[in-house]
Formats: structure tokens, sequence, C-alpha cells
């Protein structure tokens, strides 16, 4: 059955595909460096090696103008899917009309870039059947709606076409946007299994209840994404107990600028402990005061001090930091391959920021 008020379900599916892929385009960027880096060290040819190095270093620049411009691009193609689906009479006015290189024809979201067609197929293909389940709900909300005329908004088309556009002003030419793309892919076709599967979970209670604001929804949308939500964790998809420690993260780190192996580390990894401590416990275990303590204190060991008792703090907790990050990552029985790399990497970005720190007092 329809629900009455399918905008504000809608947006709330807008809301946490967006975060997610947010994450999806930081460890995709981070990843492009490692592949660009290899390049340039492999390349016989010096010219080359510097192309490949120049392009890092335009990506380093720009990394976070592209993030903000694919999160704005997917926005406004999400909003002006929905405003059509909810508005049914512009498809009779106005089905043919075009906003930024997007073609809107009633029947599906058609990308004007040929070059885009083979990675939507294939995450099509790879995402076949949560995409048929999230096609269904988003047709059974708005069945006023000739089914011909549904559009899905959160399908691949509008994700790749905004991660296309982000990047469309980049030097280094075609050939690293190619790689960016291609990476770009393998990121998301993993990441949206889970990301269409956690909106279906949304959209099936949604439309079981007939109601997108009543307090059970608020509860489903907490499990996934939400931190006022207090999971019955025995009773859930520990995928959804995942998801949601995630989001714990990323309420404590919104608005830091982290090096992007901590963010990684953090989303990745420790959200597993942080899942793991609430499903054997509870949020209002000290294990669980510890393990979000340890996310605070990678915050203030990256953040450049400019007191000296702040420094000194830094540099007298880091050891203990070490010592926890460690402990937690034993429990998780992390490989001890990522173990080490990270453990080093951080040892090394503390120490430059430490000497960073020094330079600028002494300047």
């Amino acid at each position: 059955m329809p629900i009455s008020e399918p905008k504000i379900v809608l947006n709330d599916c807008r809301e946490l595909m967006t975060n997610r892929l947010r994450f999806s385009l930081s460890k995709m960027m981070t990843n492009l460096e490692d592949i660009l880096f290899d390049l340039a060290s492999r390349d016989d040819c010096q010219s080359d090696g510097a192309f490949y190095i120049d392009a890092i270093r335009e990506l380093r620049f720009k990394k976070k103008e592209i993030q903000v411009r694919f999160e704005n691009r997917l926005s406004g193609f999400y909003a002006e899917i929905l405003r059509r689906l909810l508005t049914p009479d512009s498809y009779q006015n106005d089905p043919d009309s075009e906003s930024d290189g997007m073609v809107l024809d009633g029947e599906q979201f058609i990308t004007e870039i040929n070059i885009l067609h083979e990675p939507v197929e294939h995450t099509r293909h790879e995402c076949r059947q949560a995409l048929l389940v999230l096609d269904g709900h988003i047709t059974s909300m708005l069945d006023d709606i000739d089914s011909k005329n549904i559009i899905n908004p959160m399908q691949p088309e509008i994700v790749y076409s905004a991660f296309w556009d982000s990047c469309d002003d980049l030097r280094c030419g075609a050939e690293i946007r190619l790689i960016m793309l291609q990476i770009f892919q393998r990121q998301v076709e993993m990441d949206f299994v889970n990301i269409y599967g956690d909106i279906n979970v949304l959209l099936d209670f949604c439309l079981q209840n007939n109601s997108p604001i009543d307090d059970e929804r608020t509860n489903i949308l907490n499990k996934i994404k939400l931190p006022a939500g207090q999971l019955e964790a025995k009773t859930h998809d520990p995928h959804l107990v995942i998801s949601w420690a995630q989001y714990q993260i990323s309420q404590i780190i919104s608005d830091q600028d982290l090096p992007d192996m901590i963010e990684i580390f953090l989303f990745e990894h420790w959200s597993e402990l942080l899942a793991n401590i609430f499903c054997q416990y509870s949020m209002d275990s000290l294990e669980w005061e510890r393990a979000i303590q340890v996310v605070d204190d990678l915050v203030e060991a990256s953040t450049l001090s400019h007191d000296k008792q702040s420094k000194l703090q830094q540099i007298w907790q880091f050891p203990g930091l070490i010592y926890r990050l460690k402990a937690g990552m034993k429990v998780i029985a992390l490989p001890l391959s990522i173990q080490a790399k990270f453990i080093s990497d951080l040892k090394v970005f503390h120490s430059q920021l430490v000497n960073q720190n020094s330079n600028i007092k002494n300047n």
C-alpha cells in the first residue's frame, strides 16, 4: 500500500545513501593515490612518472572540492527526480526535459555520457536483486503513479553521473579520470549492496505500517543510521549493528578534517569493535565508553596544537592510545599486517604533526 508522506521517507533514504557514499568516495580517493604512486614508480619513462606525480598533487589539492561537488550533484539529481515522482503531471507536461546533462524520460534515468554506460550496467548486474526489491518498494509507495513513470532516485546512474561531473575540471586529463572511474566502480559495487539492503529494510517497514512518521519507523532508521536508536542487538542483523556503529563514529568526526587512513580505519575496523562490544555488553558499558574514547583521542591526536601544554599532552597520551588501539584490534582479530601498517602510519603522521607544530612555534 502507498504511504501517506513518501517525501519524508525518501529524504531519509537520500541522507542514508549520501552519508555512506561520502565514505565510499573518501576510500576510493585513498586507493587512487596508492595506484598512481605505483604507476609512477613502475614506469620506465621519467616524464610519464612525473605525469602521475603531478596528478597526485592535483587530486590532493582538489580532494575536498571533489567530495563537496559529488554530494551536491548527487543531492541535486535526487531532488529533481523526487520532484517528478511527487508531481506526476510533470511527466505529461515535460517528459523530455534535461537537467545538467541528465534526461528523465518517464521510464529510467539515462546518462548522456557514453563512458558511464558500462560501469552503470555492471553495477546494476551486481546489485540486481537489491535493486529489484528497491524498485518494487518505490512503486508500492507511489501506486497512484503509472509504474512506467516510476524513476528510482537511488539507482546507480545518478551516483556515477554525480561522480563524473565532480571531476570534470581536473587538468590531469582523461586517462586519470578513467582510472578514477574504474576504482570508483569497484568501491561502490561493494558498498551498494549494503546500502540498498539497509534502505530496503527501512522502506519495507514503512510500507507494512503505512506511516513514515511513527516511533517504530524512527527506531528502524536509528538502527541503520541515527544515534538515538537503542538496538536490541540479539534480534537484528549484525550488519545493521555495524552500520549503526559507523554512524556513531561519523557523528564524532563529522566536523574534523582527519587523514584518510584514520577515517578508513575507524569506519572499516573500529566500527566492528563497537558492534562487537554492543552485542556483548551495551552502550552503557565501560567497554563501550573506552572504545568511544579511542575515537575521541584519535581525533585529538590528529589535531595541530599551538599551545605548549596541549602539545605536551598529545605527546604523553600517544603511547597509551597506541596500546588501546592494539588491544581493540586484537579483540576483532584484525590481520597482523593491517595492524602493523596502521600503527606504523599513525606513528609517522603523529611525528610529522609534532614537528610541524615545532616549526610553527619557531617561526
